[in-house]
């Protein structure tokens, strides 16, 4: 995150947006790209899901499983359109997908 601090006049103000960048800069989780869902399964199954990301997506943070089923993230059959995912049976999936990296890279 870059803040463009270059029309401030206020030195103190200008200080503590700065600290406020070099935090927000330093935690990893936010370089990158990232989308939440919150996917349900009515049972065991394949299915491919569209997530309208416009780019390939190459990451999942799985927060949440609900009924201790299998999540199995198909990462071979992801294209800028659609993820791919196999559970094990009934459930909801919470789930950040996107890209992590540096800001050039995402």
């Amino acid at each position: 995150m870059k803040l463009l601090l270059s029309n401030l006049a206020d030195r103190l103000v200008i200080e503590n947006f700065r600290i406020v960048q070099e935090t927000i800069n330093a935690q990893p989780i936010l370089r990158g790209s990232w989308k939440f869902y919150e996917l349900e399964f009515g049972a065991g199954m394949n299915q491919r899901i569209s997530h309208g990301l416009g780019f390939l997506p190459k990451d999942v943070i799985t927060t949440q499983v609900s009924n201790s089923e299998a999540v199995v993230w198909n990462y071979g059959s992801f294209t800028s359109e659609f993820i791919d995912v196999t559970v094990s049976g009934a459930c909801t999936v919470r789930a950040f997908i996107g890209r992590y990296g540096e800001s050039h890279d995402v």
